[in-house]
């Protein structure tokens, strides 16, 4: 009863304000239509999810519309496109959820071990890679990622961090790499593929698609390769 009559109404808006305020939403949210959203410093979706991933939430609303300003996702994303693809990387957040559990990643194909655990020096690392070897077929498809990337955390267990998407280079016909969301493969010979990383569950300061991540680390794996 104590914290029905703290729960006000006023209380629950002054939270809100908070959060928003918190995640640099400066303007007030208001009724009726939309203010021009290039004058708004409020989080994007993508941000949303993040933060729904974080606390366990991952029954997301319904996408925002379309945005018409340019402001940054997270990680440094700006194309003249954000908006389409922030909602395009919260799907695909939504899409492996059930992959942070290695049976259910297991059980839907990514049973085979590519790599131990692989860092580059003192760079950064990538972790180990869960291949689903059936998807590996020269054609690359957002919703479903050729390899998992995981980090270990301690012991025996590993953290989804990152979804890879690879294209043999022997069996790529086009005249320009393959892309995805913009952001072409890097052709990485030593391992004859096409690759692209996307750090969807843990944070890369140096960017989203970048091949290293200085939060990952291999200091408690059992068996790592530096790859540098």
């Amino acid at each position: 009863m104590l914290v029905a009559s703290i729960w006000t109404p006023r209380v629950r808006a002054g939270v809100l304000v908070m959060l928003f305020a918190l995640f640099g939403c400066q303007n007030a949210v208001e009724a009726g239509p939309a203010r021009d959203s290039s004058q708004s410093s409020c989080v994007q979706r993508d941000d949303l999810d993040s933060l729904f991933s974080v606390v366990g939430c991952h029954d997301a609303a319904e996408p925002l519309a379309p945005a018409t300003s340019r402001a940054p996702l997270p990680n440094g994303i700006g194309t003249s496109e954000t908006s389409r693809v922030g909602m395009q990387l919260a799907a695909l957040r939504r899409a492996t959820v059930a992959f942070h559990d290695t049976a259910a990643a297991a059980a839907a194909g990514y049973n085979t071990k590519l790599t131990p655990c692989w860092y580059y020096g003192s760079v950064g690392a990538m972790g180990y890679h869960y291949g689903n070897v059936a998807l590996i077929d020269g054609t690359p498809d957002l919703w479903h990622p050729e390899i998992l990337v995981y980090a270990p955390t301690g012991g025996d267990r590993l953290a989804l961090v990152a979804v890879e998407y690879v294209v043999p280079i022997t069996a790529w016909t086009g005249s320009a790499p393959p892309s995805l969301l913009g952001q072409a493969f890097e052709q990485n010979d030593a391992v004859g593929l096409y690759t692209l990383h996307i750090w969807l569950w843990r944070h890369n300061p140096t960017g989203m698609f970048q091949d290293w991540n200085p939060n990952v680390s291999c200091a408690r794996a059992p068996d790592s390769e530096d790859r540098s």
